[in-house]
């Protein structure tokens, strides 16, 4: 989970570091793919991604395999495939929900693993670092409540008027 910034940096560590230091090895290897999920990703390519996710029993070579998703924030929702196992952070998401469904991505059928690395230039992150514990606890409180519930006491007295004047116009 990384910000927009950070995923094409991501990928070419992948590509110029962590498969170059693995093939030194001299055994042999597949080198590591990585695909990128962002906002700008098109949707073909996205479905695609998640498909060979899916469906890594039934690829013919491990070089087939995505083994490394890099993605923003766009994987907090609607990304449900039992593969992903790990998934790392690089300073926490804006607010707590976009947290919370970030890391659940990960140990759907099997345990996962959760890394995250802390920016220390940003205030909020020092913070959860030194309450790690009770941020942990107390998370689910922590979840700003949406602006808008269908229990909202106002909710049709509010939003009518502009919902009969969109449809006159």
């Amino acid at each position: 989970h990384y910000s927009r910034d950070n995923t094409d940096l991501m990928k070419r560590v992948l590509r110029t570091m962590i498969n170059v230091h693995l093939s030194d090895d001299g055994e042999p290897y597949y080198p590591l793919n990585g695909q990128l999920m962002t906002g700008q990703t098109p949707l073909e390519d996205v479905s695609s991604v998640l498909e060979i996710l899916e469906n890594l029993a039934e690829l013919d070579s491990p070089a087939d395999a995505v083994h490394m998703l890099i993605a923003t924030s766009m994987i907090s929702h609607g990304v449900d495939v039992d593969a992903l196992d790990f998934i790392g952070f690089f300073g926490l998401p804006r607010n707590t929900a976009e947290y919370i469904q970030s890391y659940s991505r990960v140990g759907r059928k099997w345990p996962g693993t959760v890394f995250l690395l802390f920016d220390p230039m940003r205030t909020r992150d020092r913070s959860y670092y030194r309450h790690f514990q009770y941020h942990q606890e107390y998370q689910d409180l922590l979840v700003e409540a949406t602006p808008l519930e269908r229990w909202a006491e106002y909710a049709i007295k509010c939003t009518m008027p502009g919902v009969v004047c969109s449809i006159l116009i």
